[in-house]
Formats: structure tokens, sequence, C-alpha cells
């Protein structure tokens, strides 16, 4: 979809977006009211629907709407949405009650991940600023504040979630810190409140300083950093940030992928199996980081006044 709003591209890729669009209806299932992790029946077996996943697909949705008005996919972005309170965690007797499960399954781990809670956050403004519905709001704030609050590490930087045994996983990922900015930039730019400017603020520079120096950008899933650049980007379209680094930092990231990354036979990017670090000269290149790399690339070609559209 980043490609197919590439300055003079026309329509040239807005029939690849619709049956990329039309494809992932292939992983709907009515019955738990939501996208599986694999196709059911009768193309496949199915799979445990992923949190983060469906906001994902959610966040694309409503993306993809507001380039284009078109209604089915608002609509299919409210189907998923009403399936992610369900991840919220009622236990009132846990430190900082509340959090998101990571998927609808008995062998979850997370009892507040922080990529599921933010990520929903993020959508449920979109959405309320598509339909003015105040419920919507009210779960943009509430899964903000509770990743703000039980997460928070430093200024950008968020650990990556809580376990049921109540243990926090430390580990730090580039795709935490960007939803939380798209999050705060987003509850900004539809409430007007100043506090959460000031936070994005905050994060943002915190983010940029952490992730685009040394190798920690590097090292970390292509297809997080992507989501990443496009909450950095969605956040100057919303601040007026300038000079931030960020463009500067997202084309060394770029051309790096390139000269280590990317096979001249091929065309196509190999990372190890996780996504990030050196190429894996064993390791078969995959769909997911194909298309992260190729996110990066279309966003940097990107005009700024499109950036409000980013994430």
């Amino acid at each position: 979809m980043n490609v197919d709003r590439l300055p003079g591209s026309g329509r040239r890729f807005a029939a690849d977006v619709a049956d990329r669009f039309a494809g992932l209806e292939r992983y709907w299932e009515a019955d738990r009211g939501a996208y599986a992790s694999y196709p059911p029946a009768p193309l496949g077996g199915g799979g445990d629907p992923f949190f983060d996943d469906n906001a994902v697909i959610g966040l694309e949705l409503v993306r993809r709407y507001r380039m284009t008005g078109e209604p089915e996919l608002l609509r299919r972005a409210r189907r998923v949405f009403d399936f992610l309170p369900r991840a919220w965690d009622t236990d009132p007797d846990v430190e900082h009650p509340g959090g998101m499960h990571w998927v609808e399954a008995d062998w979850n781990p997370y009892r507040g991940a922080a990529n599921v809670t933010s990520l929903a956050s993020e959508l449920a403004v979109h959405l309320y600023e598509e339909t003015g519905e105040t419920q919507y709001l009210d779960w943009a704030r509430r899964t903000y504040e509770w990743v703000r609050v039980a997460l928070s590490r430093a200024d950008g930087l968020y650990a990556n979630g809580i376990l049921l045994d109540g243990t926090v996983e430390e580990t730090l990922w580039t795709y935490n810190s960007g939803s939380m900015v798209g999050a705060a930039a987003l509850l900004h730019r539809a409430t007007g409140e100043q506090h959460y400017l000031d936070q994005a603020t905050t994060d943002a520079a915190g983010a940029v300083d952490h992730w685009l120096h040394g190798d920690r950008l590097y090292d970390q899933p292509v297809v997080f950093n992507a989501i990443l650049f496009a909450n950095l980007l969605l956040f100057e379209s919303i601040a007026g940030a300038r000079g931030s680094g960020v463009v500067d930092g997202m084309s060394r990231y770029a051309e790096r992928i390139w000269a280590q990354n990317r096979d001249e036979a091929s065309g196509l990017f190999r990372f190890q199996s996780g996504g990030g670090g050196a190429p894996d000269p064993d390791a078969q290149p995959q769909t997911l980081h194909q298309s992260g790399a190729i996110q990066v690339f279309a966003l940097l070609a990107w005009r700024k006044q499109d950036y409000g559209d980013a994430a």
C-alpha cells in the first residue's frame, strides 16, 4: 500500500492493493470474529488469532479507507476492533491491572503486551477520528496510558510486556517505540490536548536518539523498523517537526540493507531468521521481510504532505 502512494504512480498499484485486501479476507474466521493466523477451512486448518496481527490489519484497513474513502474498508476496520477488547486483562489484583493479551489461546504467555496494547490504541484513535464515537476514544486513552505507566523504561523505550506470572519481559523493540509515538501523536490530533503532543515529542526524540545510532536499528527486524519509521513520519506531520534526523536515519538504514542484505541476482533481501542483522546465506528470503524493506524504501519517497497517512 505504501508503494501505491508513491509520487507519480497514479493508480498503477491500486489493483494490486485491492487483490491483497481481497486475499486477506481468506483469513477471516467468522465464528471467532477475527483474522486467523492461517486460512481456515476449506483453504487451510486455521490458527489461533493474534491480537497484534488483528490490530495491524485494522490499521491497514483504516489507512486504506483514509486514502480511498471506500466504506467497506472502514466497516472491516470496525469489525476488527470489536475483537480487540477481548484481549484486555480484567484481573484487578495484579500490579498495573489491565493490558492486552497477545493471542486468544490457552497458551497465551502475556497478560499485557506492549505491541497489542499500543497498536490497539492507534487503531482506536483512527476509528474515533472517522466515526466520532467516544467508545473508541475511551479505549485509545485507556490502552495508551496502560503501556506508558506499566512498561515505560526511558523516553521512547518500552519493555515488551508483562507475562501471566507477573514477570516483565524487558526486551526493547523498535515497533513498540513507534506505536507509542504514533498513539500519542494521534491522540493529540484527535483531541487537541497538549500533553499528548508533549509525550509524543519526548518519545520521538528518545526513540531517534536510541535507535538511529550504531547497530541497534540494523539488528532489529526490518518490519518492526518500518513501523517505527512510519510512526515517526506520522508524528512529524502532526507536530510539524523538522530537522529531527528521522529521514536521514531512514536513508542510512535503507542504504545499508540495500548494500549488505540485498541479493543482486534475485533482488530479494536476506536477513537472519528474525528479520534483522547481517544476511544469513542459508536463510530463504521471507515475504514478511521483503514487505518491511519495501515499506521503508517507499516511505522515503513519499511527499511530506502525505506523512499523515503513514501509520
